[in-house]
């Protein structure tokens, strides 16, 4: 709707704030602080969320882009609330904004986001739109390994759009000698709004077993923790081929 393209004209001309897919250098982070500080201490009276497809526009039915937006789900609005390390009725804090920024952007989903904040028309206090696009997730890989064997790998990054990633490696021999195995990959991030991500994992290739449950916890904000537990079951064995047992 209108409104939604005049917040992201604020967004991308009058912010003037950078586009990137991975954690800013200090001197960018600092600019974005810098953009948020005329608001600082403001109260948040409303905060609104608004997602794009992977190609934002409208498109003819038989068009590449209206095809894979059709096939993608968009990232849910609920994984966005649980990305933002802040909430309505807080005071505003630049280095908050900036740092939730940020930690969008490095998130594999999501190809941009951008945070616009805007003086209440109400009274005292700021209004809060937050963008988010999304990237294609879906995508798969081929790889060779000694002995004539391969795997596939096939994974969403934002499975049904949870912001998950499903991954699934298929092992197979094109010489028929022995069978490769799979491995199933799944994994969490930002578990329960904890900021921590879960990763579970089992299966079996041609030189391994793997089973294990892996949750980590980065360090984001100063009152922030870091964290680490893991379990997990790792066997190695020696390859061998149909010949070797003859």
């Amino acid at each position: 709707n209108s409104r939604f393209y005049r917040r992201l004209y604020r967004a991308l001309v009058d912010s003037e704030s950078p586009t990137i897919d991975t954690i800013q250098p200090q001197a960018a982070m600092q600019k974005e602080i810098a953009r948020f500080r005329p608001y600082q201490g403001e109260r948040i009276n409303s905060i609104e969320i608004y997602r794009a497809n992977v190609f934002n526009g409208n498109y003819e039915r038989r068009d590449l882009r209206h095809i894979l937006n059709s096939l993608h789900v968009v990232t849910r609005e609920s994984k966005i609330w649980r990305s933002l390390l802040f909430k309505e009725g807080e005071p505003l804090s630049a280095e908050v904004f900036a740092l939730t920024e940020q930690y969008l952007r490095a998130l594999s989903f999501l190809s941009d986001a951008h945070i616009v904040v805007t003086p209440s028309e109400n009274g005292p206090g700021v209004d809060i739109s937050v963008f988010t696009f999304d990237s294609w997730s879906i995508s798969a890989t081929i790889r060779s390994v000694p002995h004539s064997r391969r795997y596939v790998d096939l994974y969403d990054n934002n499975f049904v759009g949870w912001g998950n990633r499903l991954g699934i490696r298929t092992y197979v021999s094109y010489k028929g000698d022995k069978y490769g195995g799979n491995m199933l990959e799944y994994s969490i991030s930002n578990l329960w709004g904890s900021f921590g991500d879960l990763n579970l994992i089992a299966g079996k290739g041609y030189e391994e077993h793997h089973y294990g449950v892996r949750w980590e916890k980065p360090f984001l904000l100063s009152s922030d923790f870091l964290g680490e537990v893991v379990a997990e079951d790792k066997e190695y064995y020696e390859m061998q081929t149909l010949a070797d047992t003859m």
